[in-house]
């Protein structure tokens, strides 16, 4: 494993730019969590979110912009939160369990 990655370079910059650019619909997930954790029916939350995505992607516009727009997310999400929610950095889901788990699996042959 260490030679596939021997003299692997990550170039952070070129990272964060390549997570925003779909207008940030690869987050959506997480503003259809916190719109259910507040009350919001789980069917109507994802169609909301999908709508919204489908209108950020098609016009080239931020998804946090689209939803702030709409007044169903609004009452139950700040729009100063809608950008936190999208920020892939703060929403790693089991990404970091799941590198664990490789790491250990592998064991020092990985180091």
């Amino acid at each position: 494993m260490t030679v596939v990655l021997d003299g692997l370079v990550l170039h952070e910059d070129r990272i964060r730019a390549n997570l925003h650019i779909l207008q940030d619909v690869n987050m959506a997930e997480s503003v259809m969590i916190a719109l259910t954790q507040r009350g919001m029916d789980r069917q109507e939350a994802h169609e909301l979110v999908r709508v919204a995505s489908m209108e950020a992607r098609a016009a080239e516009r931020p998804l946090a912009e689209v939803l702030a727009a709409r007044p169903a997310v609004t009452n139950l999400v700040a729009t100063d939160e809608l950008d936190g929610l999208l920020d892939p950095e703060r929403y790693t889901g089991t990404a970091a369990a799941q590198v664990d788990r490789l790491a250990e699996r592998l064991g020092p042959r990985a180091l």
